[in-house]
């Protein structure tokens, strides 16, 4: 089959940040079709690997910047108001905890982050003892140093907001097409002119539009090789565990263990927790990680070298000793080189745009990141925050030409969990 159809905005990618940006577009423009395009289904890609959480992340990470802090106050007040108009997120308003192991790297870090403009007074320093309160004696305190607890983070079920965020979505006027994989954009002079499609019966499809936003994660660049452009992206394997009930405070706060690297969390009375072991550049893995076909979407390797590090874990978590993992979660969030998103035009090619570069915080900031392609797209108001930080042009297309390069980046600077995986993980 063979067809054409005319649409006036189209996203492509149905992930949190996709359909974020179809809800902002339809906001911003209530007279123009709002089209979402996915090759599978909604939520298949990345986000199955978010994990539900969200802080204002600028105020101990300083390098996100002003603006990374309005897209995650915005993103905190869009969940907020999800959870407070009855939406069943399973909303915790917990907190967050950035714990630490190690004194010399609590010190190090709470130095940086109080000597940061970004510093916020609602953020506290917290001992050991106060760990063990925050976390109903989940963790044994002897083993950690102590932690910068930040009260305003939240946690939920990633599935359910989305699952949400899709229904308003189509409520709003936004048609969801799923199976519609983008082959290519198509461009003349300059100019987008619309997507070609393969549709879910084997045929091909265009669709004419002056307005497409490209949201589809790890596979961005595959779509922008056609206009010309690259992003500085590296894709990754993300392993999540799940366990039974073992009876985790329903008020434990979401923890990120800064020198022990873990996050994990209560869900449904269990943990659900993601590790270094699970993690693993994408391009070094043999095979191809399909995020619409079930059967390649599983690493078992990865699964494996999660579970042989469950003893590390337990011995700063004790309740973990014994219980079942009952779910396992995999999906694929992107890194870019500067720990930056992209967010903007598509250089050359006007009417094009791109948002992506999730860096594992894509829930975190998505409905910011909705609205800040919308406020560009639209050009009538001013824009959430300064998106200069986020231009795509930032970086020349050859300054790293593969996902290889990138990594290579990372390596050389040293001291993250990427460095770890790049050098674990040989070359297949």
């Amino acid at each position: 089959m063979t067809g054409q159809r005319s649409a006036s905005i189209v996203v492509v990618g149905a992930g949190v940040i996709g359909i974020s940006a179809a809800l902002h577009l339809r906001e911003a423009f209530p007279d123009r079709e709002v089209v979402v395009l996915d090759g599978g289904r909604v939520g298949d890609g990345t986000t199955p690997a978010g994990a539900g959480f969200v802080a204002r992340w600028a105020t101990v990470l300083p390098h996100l910047g002003a603006s990374g802090l309005a897209l995650a106050d915005y993103s905190l007040d869009y969940y907020r108001r999800l959870a407070a108009d009855g939406g069943d997120l399973r909303f915790r308003d917990n907190g967050n905890l950035v714990l630490f192991n190690d004194r010399a790297s609590m010190e190090a870090t709470v130095d940086l982050v109080t000597a940061s403009p970004l510093h916020a007074e609602e953020n506290r320093i917290v001992d050991a003892p106060e760990v063990g309160e925050l976390t109903g004696g989940t963790v044994d305190t002897n083993r950690v140093a102590g932690g910068i607890f930040m009260p305003s983070g939240i946690q939920f079920e990633t599935g359910r907001a989305l699952a949400l965020m899709t229904e308003m979505a189509v409520a709003a006027g936004v048609e969801i097409r799923e199976h519609a994989r983008v082959e290519s954009v198509r461009a003349s002079a300059g100019r987008v002119e619309g997507v070609e499609i393969t549709t879910p019966d084997g045929g091909s499809q265009q669709l004419e539009t002056d307005v497409v936003v490209l949201a589809v994660g790890a596979w961005l660049d595959r779509l922008l090789a056609g206009v010309g452009w690259r992003l500085p992206l590296l894709p990754f394997v993300a392993t999540r565990f799940v366990t039974d009930d073992v009876g985790v405070p329903a008020g434990m706060p979401t923890i990120q263990a800064k020198d022990f690297p873990l996050w994990i969390r209560e869900s449904e009375g269990g943990f659900t927790w993601g590790s270094t072991p699970g993690c693993a550049p994408a391009h070094r893995l043999t095979g191809e990680w399909q995020a619409h076909d079930p059967a390649a979407r599983y690493r078992d390797d990865l699964v494996r070298a999660m579970a042989e590090d469950v003893e590390r874990i337990q011995a700063v978590f004790p309740a973990l000793a014994g219980a079942d993992v009952v779910r396992v979660i995999q999906g694929m969030p992107v890194y870019t080189v500067d720990r930056q998103f992209f967010v903007g035009p598509v250089p050359g090619c006007a009417g094009l745009w791109a948002v992506g570069g999730d860096n594992e915080s894509g829930i975190s900031h998505g409905p910011g990141i909705g609205r800040l392609i919308a406020d560009l797209v639209g050009g009538s108001r001013r824009p959430i925050c300064d998106p200069a930080v986020y231009r795509l042009d930032r970086f020349a297309p050859s300054a790293y030409p593969d996902a290889e390069a990138v990594g290579q980046e990372f390596v050389r600077l040293g001291g993250s969990f990427i460095a770890e995986a790049m050098t674990r993980i040989a070359m297949s």
